[in-house]
């Protein structure tokens, strides 16, 4: 079984989206989604400052880490207690890539295709009616 950490919480609500709630051991104390994390999954600090010996006595299989949350030295020793997923979405266009590498890396690749699906959609839907609200769709 999976032990996954989260110190970000967008990503923590992508896992348990994932239907993976409660394989989360781990998230931090901004992980307000889904309700009633925090009575299944320990809390280990926030995303600037999560407390490594915590994170290790958890004995995860799956950390979630993102280059702007979370500061570098913490996403490195990370890497040292177990395997860590690094994101670092720029903009939304990169969400779709990200959702299915995140279903990849927990072995849920359907998931994950589907989900991505759906935000293609999402931005192109988006971007339409952008561009007709400015008068550039006809």
């Amino acid at each position: 079984m999976r032990r996954i950490i989260s110190l970000v919480p967008s990503l923590t609500e992508t896992i348990a989206a994932f239907g993976l709630q409660d394989e989360l051991v781990g998230c931090t104390n901004y992980c307000v989604e889904p309700r009633g994390l925090a009575r299944t999954a320990h809390l280990i600090g926030g995303t600037k400052d999560p407390n490594l010996t915590d994170i290790a006595a958890l004995r995860p299989t799956h950390i979630f880490v993102n280059e702007e949350e979370n500061k570098p030295e913490h996403i490195t020793a990370c890497k040292t207690i177990a395997p860590t997923f690094v994101s670092f979405p720029k903009g939304p266009g990169d969400v779709p890539e990200l959702l299915r590498d995140m279903g990849d890396w927990l072995g849920v690749e359907a998931l994950g295709n589907a989900a991505a699906a759906r935000a293609n959609c999402e931005l192109s839907d988006l971007a339409e009616g952008f561009g007709r609200s400015l008068g550039f769709v006809p």
